[in-house]
């Protein structure tokens, strides 16, 4: 790390620390951008993360994606394309030092205006489709680190941001692209297996609730099954029954805690027809019953 991008850290987490007070995620005026800030280590968290862009600008995170983990700390970035349930932790952070991190949520359109301009568009084939992630962690250079410092500068500016977000945003995509982790974006915009996983991962997550029929899933793509099931396991590190498994039990969790629903309720809402099924991969996946689980969510929050 440079003195250059030591001092646009600083700078990048003075912006943070005078626009969000408390700890958390806050949606900022500029379209896309998330300030987050955390002052204390914390326990894992499981939660749907947008393709996106996250930068730390002190402090130390572990996202996990099943067996796979990330880990990233000050003056690096996660870099993320698809869609994935994944969990995070913040292991390095205090009340005196927190953790710092801003997230950008990629605007597909844009980014894939971009592409076209850098001639990534559809008619081009992808080299790395069928060996790069959909997730990696990076290192910031210069370049990138100024772009987006330039992008979350404007939330102290707001009278500029109608007029310099979008170009600011399509900068950093820019770098992005051109960066060392590029083709992990690259690879969504061009014809492929990477772009047919896409549209199946959206698919499920948009009808979570719903019976899944893979066959189905693969005569509408146009891709066999065993092809579907291979892609789907490199891009997203499950099969496509383990995904949504991990989306209804996530947002049945999010329905008890937030919203009061009971067991049953929480169950049948996100596509289980039984009860005692859901409860049984509940405690599989987070360790306690769904009762105990949210009873231990709701002590911790208060």
């Amino acid at each position: 790390m440079n003195n250059s991008i030591d001092s646009t850290l600083e700078a990048l987490s003075d912006v943070i620390l005078r626009n969000h007070k408390a700890n958390g995620s806050v949606l900022t005026k500029v379209p896309n951008l998330y300030l987050v800030r955390q002052g204390f280590v914390s326990a894992p968290k499981h939660f749907f993360h947008k393709p996106s862009l996250c930068v730390i600008t002190q402090g130390k995170k572990v996202m996990c994606l099943q067996e796979n983990h990330y880990v990233y700390s000050t003056g690096d970035y996660l870099l993320s394309s698809m869609s994935l349930p994944l969990t995070g932790e913040v292991v390095e952070a205090s009340h005196a030092k927190p953790y710092l991190s801003v997230k950008i949520e990629f605007d597909m359109k844009l980014l894939m205006e971009v592409m076209t301009s850098l001639k990534l568009g559809n008619d081009a084939t992808c080299e790395c489709d069928s060996t790069c992630p959909s997730i990696e962690v990076g290192r910031l250079d210069e370049s990138l680190m100024e772009s987006i410092y330039r992008l979350c500068s404007l939330v102290d500016y707001p009278e500029d941001i109608e007029f310099l977000a979008k170009p600011y945003t399509k900068e950093v995509y820019y770098r992005l692209l051109k960066g060392k982790l590029g083709s992990i974006l690259t690879q969504f915009a061009v014809k492929g297996n990477a772009t047919v996983i896409r549209d199946i991962v959206k698919e499920i997550t948009d009808n979570y609730a719903e019976p899944l029929t893979l066959e189905k899933l693969a005569e509408k793509y146009h891709i066999s099954l065993p092809t579907l099931h291979r892609h789907f396991k490199h891009f997203t590190d499950m099969s496509p029954i383990q995904f949504q498994k991990t989306l209804r039990l996530q947002q049945a969790r999010q329905l008890m805690l937030n919203k009061g629903a009971n067991v049953s309720t929480a169950a049948f809402e996100v596509g289980y027809e039984s009860a005692s099924q859901f409860s049984r991969e509940y405690l599989r996946m987070y360790g306690l019953s769904p009762k105990d689980d949210i009873k231990q969510l709701r002590a911790t929050l208060a």
